[in-house]
């Protein structure tokens, strides 16, 4: 550290490694006090950028880890909320073959799954595109991965364009039972169809053929 007086300076004792007038190799004279005196160059030491280097690998690592959770959660999500829809909806079908009156109270608890799956739906395909950003598209080469992008794009888009479509038009023809039953066969198979994604998914995911 210096101590300035007009154009006068009191020096310190330098590091060991800095000479007085020649700096890392340098063919003219430098102010060793200076940044480019002490380290050479406007870079910075090697030291410092292994450092650096290695705070960046780590909050890349702990990045990926949030993306990965959220992916994982997103899966889980319209995983779980899919069940719970198909028990809910084999629930209604079974009391409305019944008894002839379709269940309202299922019907609106229907609709607020439909809302999760949007929300697990989002979480998948945020999170996906966060961890091929990262990781680069480390994986996108690889069979198993992209036979699940499309799984997960199948997945999303039946639910929004076919189980939605068929719950619409069951909701629509409550009281043409012909009509009503049709819909409610169409749901089944839906789910099923669903239920074997997931299940293809979650295998890929494990096993990763190649």
């Amino acid at each position: 550290m210096g101590i300035y007086s007009g154009h006068n300076r009191t020096r310190n004792r330098l590091p060991d490694h800095i000479d007085n007038k020649w700096c890392l190799g340098h063919s003219t004279p430098v102010d060793p006090w200076s940044y480019r005196g002490v380290y050479g160059s406007n870079q910075l030491p090697s030291f410092q950028r292994q450092n650096f280097k290695n705070l960046l690998i780590m909050n890349t690592m702990i990045l990926l880890n949030i993306f990965l959770i959220a992916h994982l959660s997103g899966l889980a999500l319209m995983a779980g909320t899919t069940v719970a829809d198909t028990v809910t909806f084999n629930t209604f079908s079974k009391s409305f073959r019944k008894d002839g009156t379709p269940s309202l109270t299922l019907l609106a608890l229907m609709d607020k799954f439909s809302a999760l799956l949007g929300i697990g739906a989002a979480l998948l395909i945020i999170s996906g595109t966060g961890m091929m950003i990262i990781t680069h598209g480390a994986f996108a080469h690889q069979i198993w991965f992209k036979v699940k992008l499309v799984l997960i794009l199948t997945l999303i888009l039946n639910g929004f364009l076919v189980g939605a479509r068929q719950k619409s038009k069951l909701t629509r023809n409550l009281d043409a039972k012909e009509h009503a039953e049709n819909a409610i066969e169409k749901i089944k198979l839906f789910f099923l169809v669903q239920l074997g994604i997931f299940l293809t998914i979650i295998l890929l995911s494990i096993f990763k053929f190649n």
